[in-house]
């Protein structure tokens, strides 16, 4: 850096210094910070593969200097982007058919099979499942354990899984605990360790207030419905997921439940709620949204189902939704 600035005219613009893998270099974010408050024109982009690492690693020295951007698996529309399908972005409200239709759903079939990881999807389903446990375990083994101290590796793998095949549900951490031989604390650890490393999200139910959105447990999602393959995860369940990371992106998520019954998914967008209920396999119309709407009489509802698209009863398929986040 120092003979490329030497060499630059003093009208060069900005110099941009890019670092793949950072987390593997001692005090990265104290050694750029010194850089960035020396130079003007010096921009850095850090990359990683462990982006817990990067985000502990950013700490208190690069507050008001960096900007985190996440980079996720494929959503379904960079998903047949990829596939050479494009498909117009609309309101999802509105909803046109795509004139592709019969290329696009075969393509959701396979999306909800193999998952989003780019470099994953052209594979075979045997490769790719022995790709998918590399990861994991670099992930869990490498990154997790270290970053976050975990004292039973072997715990933290059997959590995922149990989460992964279950991923929808809500989390007993004292039921979980007992089936694992592990104290409810550790548990608890364990599952906010995956968490921050973005493994599983967390759907913390609707409430009054944020305080006793956290007193309730959570529905806890794979992060990745890729990892489902891996568990055989019941398809329903799994298209939840699915439904679920691509609807976090558009605002806060979360779920309603109470003693008339549940809503799988909770949208707020600024002050507007919407609500989703997953009907996958079972076709049947979803019973408590008049429940819900008496408590919330301003929200809108939607169903999602595998195939069936009624307007008027608000009815959509999970294939067509997602063409449109």
């Amino acid at each position: 850096f120092q003979e490329i600035e030497n060499e630059s005219p003093e009208d060069a613009g900005k110099t941009y210094i890019f670092l793949d893998e950072v987390q593997k270099i001692e005090d990265w974010s104290d050694q750029t910070k010194a850089y960035h408050d020396s130079y003007e024109n010096l921009k850095f982009i850090v990359t990683g593969s462990s982006s817990a690492n990067i985000r502990r690693g950013s700490g208190e020295s690069l507050v008001g200097r960096i900007s985190l951007h996440e980079l996720t698996p494929f959503t379904f529309r960079e998903f047949l982007k990829h596939r050479d399908i494009e498909v117009p972005k609309k309101n999802f409200e509105k909803l046109p058919i795509p004139e592709s239709t019969n290329q696009i759903k075969p393509k959701f079939s396979e999306y909800l099979e193999t998952g989003g990881f780019p470099g994953l999807i052209e594979k075979e389903q045997n490769i790719r499942r022995e790709r998918l446990n590399d990861i994991l375990d670099l992930t869990l083994y490498r990154d997790v354990v270290e970053l976050f101290g975990i004292g039973r590796p072997e715990l933290l793998e059997a959590i995922f899984k149990s989460i992964t095949e279950t991923s929808g549900n809500t989390i007993n951490y004292n039921k979980l605990g007992k089936n694992l031989d592990a104290q409810y604390k550790t548990v608890r650890k364990y599952v906010d360790a995956l968490e921050q490393s973005f493994l599983i999200e967390k759907s913390r139910r609707l409430q009054n207030n944020t305080l006793q959105e956290y007193k309730k447990r959570p529905k806890i999602y794979t992060g990745e419905h890729g990892f489902c393959q891996l568990q055989n995860t019941e398809k329903g369940l799994k298209a939840e997921t699915v439904a679920y990371n691509h609807l976090k992106t558009l605002g806060k998520t979360g779920h309603w439940r109470k003693k008339q019954g549940e809503i799988d998914i909770i949208l707020k967008q600024k002050e507007k709620l919407k609500a989703f209920e997953i009907k996958y396999r079972n076709q049947e119309t979803a019973k408590n949204f008049e429940k819900f709407q008496e408590e919330y009489p301003e929200a809108e509802t939607l169903q999602i189902t595998k195939d069936t698209l009624d307007r008027e009863n608000r009815k959509i398929p999970l294939w067509l939704l997602l063409t449109h986040i």
